[in-house]
């Protein structure tokens, strides 16, 4: 009887380390497997001029685009490609990279994909802010002309939208109406247009919008249209993670981080 009843329980002693050994195997594969990527998108947009074509008035736009880039303990920050002004498009291939991880107070830069060199190392916080993509720390207008005329459910989920209207009579150089969006569920994403008004909205200014009404120019001799300055953060979807994750990789190895 008890060598019966030692052979019924002996396949649960087997079993016990080998699941433990399982569970092991695949705690270690789990840290092998590739990073989990998120991407962020900091879009600018900028009205340069208004020109007349045809019988038309357009405004020419500078916009540009900078991803940052999450995996693991590691940020890059892919820098807009350099724009041809007379066409306003970008040069495919010249886009600078900054490496670091998350939360150093230094970092590598790279001038393109393509470059081998184990980057040059650079003050993040003074790199950012020279690249403009730091340092803005919007707030609300002081100035009492400027009033609050409405808070509303933004266009994106999640979303609360604050209009504010100037409210003395309009000129060529002041804005007529600025926007502030802020997201109830805050991206997790090392940037801020202010600090200020996260903690005092309790939610995470997202995106900025100061706004010209069409209005005759005297510069010009013509009426002008609508014409808008943005700033705006938003998640996507990572394009090309498995290229992403290589790029990362490689020039972590190359920079020795």
């Amino acid at each position: 009887m008890r060598n019966r009843s030692f052979s019924r329980r002996r396949p649960v002693a087997i079993v016990l380390p080998a699941l433990c050994v399982l569970l092991l195997a695949t705690a270690c594969m789990g840290t092998s497997r590739p990073g989990t990527l998120q991407e962020f998108q900091f879009v600018r947009n900028f009205p340069v001029r208004a020109y007349k074509e045809q019988d038309s008035v357009r405004i020419l736009n500078f916009r540009d685009t900078t991803s940052i880039v999450y995996m693991d303990a590691y940020a890059l920050y892919r820098l807009p490609a350099v724009t041809q002004f007379e066409t306003n498009q970008s040069i495919r291939g010249t886009e600078a990279y900054l490496l670091m991880r998350r939360g150093a107070g230094t970092g590598r830069f790279f001038s393109s994909g393509a470059d081998a060199s184990p980057g040059v190392v650079v003050n993040v916080d003074s790199f950012l802010r020279k690249k403009g993509l730091q340092g803005e720390d919007f707030d609300v207008p002081a100035d009492s002309a400027w009033q609050l005329v409405a808070t509303t459910a933004g266009d994106r989920p999640d979303e609360v939208l604050e209009k504010y209207a100037y409210t003395r009579p309009p000129t060529e150089t002041v804005f007529d109406s600025i926007y502030y969006y802020y997201s109830k569920r805050p991206p997790a994403v090392d940037f801020s247009f202010s600090k200020k008004l996260d903690r005092a909205k309790r939610m995470k200014l997202s995106r900025v919008r100061f706004l010209y009404n069409e209005r005759y120019s005297t510069q010009e001799q013509f009426m002008v249209p609508k014409r808008e300055f943005l700033f705006d953060l938003r998640e996507v979807e990572p394009g090309n993670p498995e290229d992403t994750r290589r790029l990362l990789r490689r020039l972590c190895g190359q920079a020795g981080i």
